[in-house]
């Protein structure tokens, strides 16, 4: 068998940025392996789709990040993850759905198919739905599957859901225009991600 000692480690990790988190990572990888490399997945994401190229790559999934080629160098926008950042992605959607589901059920707000379906799922109770938010052992994108429910109701039609996934795009499309605004050119783009399709729509057809 090989010792693990003469072997060279490559890794692709998310969450890249969580330095004290990759470092603990690297020693304990170091006291296997003769020496240990970690790229960032989002660089392995835009290499893949344009390579040496100038380009805007898009992920649109639980979060939302932005990578580019400028100057010769690979540059990223946000992925910071929510609710420290991240807005416009899965999380956030599902947050606004909660937000809306209590304003709703209190009567600020006319009664949604959104408010409504979500309600229904958790028995017709606001404790429930905050239970599953708050508690210890919580999923920590649990608001993910009320992004779920939001996405329905997008696609069915209703008012309240299509505002909601509209603003999610204005908060992404910041980090285009400001892209845009660096470069001084309007790059292609490539969008990755669960919400690809649907972000996808609100783009110039040009821009692809």
């Amino acid at each position: 068998s090989v010792s693990l000692k003469h072997i060279h480690l490559t890794c692709v990790v998310q969450s890249y940025e969580f330095t004290q988190t990759r470092k603990k990572f690297e020693d304990y990888a170091r006291r296997y392996f003769h020496s240990i490399k970690l790229i960032p997945d989002w660089q392995i994401t835009y290499l893949s789709t344009f390579g040496r190229e100038q380009g805007i790559c898009l992920v649109v999934d639980k979060g939302v990040s932005l990578s580019y080629l400028h100057e010769a160098r690979l540059r990223k926008i946000w992925g910071w993850k929510y609710p420290v950042y991240d807005l416009g992605g899965e999380n956030w959607l599902g947050v606004q759905a909660i937000r809306h589901t209590v304003e709703a059920e209190g009567g600020f707000v006319p009664m949604s198919e959104l408010a409504s379906n979500i309600l229904t799922k958790h028995g017709g109770r606001i404790e429930n739905i905050l239970e599953s938010c708050f508690k210890k052992d919580k999923d920590p994108d649990v608001y993910c599957k009320f992004a779920d429910v939001l996405l329905r109701c997008y696609f069915l039609g209703d008012a309240k859901s299509v505002e909601i996934i509209e603003e999610g795009f204005r908060l992404v499309y910041r980090a285009i225009a400001q892209v845009d605004e660096v470069t001084g050119k309007k790059l292609k783009i490539s969008i990755h991600g669960s919400l690809a399709d649907i972000y996808k729509s609100f783009i110039k057809r040009e821009r692809f």
